[in-house]
């Protein structure tokens, strides 16, 4: 990681139900007090997140900002920016954004949801403390603030093991796995 980081908190919610939008800002309400960062809602539009979140009674809190659905470009670029990508998902079937901010050095701080998601356990080797002990907003608030409060020499370290832990899912990786050993069994 040679570039500095941003205060910045990047949050996809493009399923604002599944993708924990209600967790994500009830536990952004509780941090944002003891943070100077701001969040980025990314992947769901106010004309969604907003009557979503107004059904269950939660207001946005402060230094929120919903970015709406950005190209994938644009997304990798604000990422690269963010000092950390949270999330509040109940359940991850592929994670492809956790994976895409701990390659571009964002600390990955998440709800222990479910899933086969490969990121939660990453996530979980790379730092247990950016990982909530529950799925309430108070957990997720604490692993946030674990998450902003790593000095820039631990999170040097942890972009450091993050990109290590990263190359079995790289496609180069992927391809030589698939021509070294599934496809010698379809042609035997």
């Amino acid at each position: 990681m040679t570039e500095p980081r941003e205060d910045l908190v990047v949050a996809y919610t493009p399923e604002p139900k599944g993708k924990g939008l209600e967790l994500v800002c009830r536990a952004w309400a509780l941090a944002c007090p003891h943070v100077s960062a701001r969040l980025v809602l990314a992947g769901i539009s106010p004309s969604d997140a907003l009557p979503f979140l107004e059904e269950r009674g939660v207001d946005l809190p402060e230094r929120i900002e919903i970015a709406g659905l950005l190209k994938q470009s644009d997304f990798h670029a604000l990422l690269a920016r963010a000092r950390v990508l949270l999330s509040g998902a109940k359940w991850e079937d592929f994670g492809q954004a956790p994976l895409e901010a701990l390659d571009r050095g964002a600390v990955f701080v998440t709800a222990p949801g479910g899933g086969p998601s490969a990121a939660l356990s990453l996530a979980r080797e790379l730092d247990g403390r950016f990982v909530a002990s529950d799925m309430s907003p108070e957990a997720l608030a604490e692993a946030l603030q674990a998450g902003l409060g790593v000095s820039d020499s631990d999170l040097a370290d942890y972009c450091k093991r993050a990109l290590g832990l990263l190359d079995p899912y790289r496609r180069e990786h992927v391809v030589g796995r698939l021509r070294e050993e599934v496809l010698p069994l379809l042609l035997s």
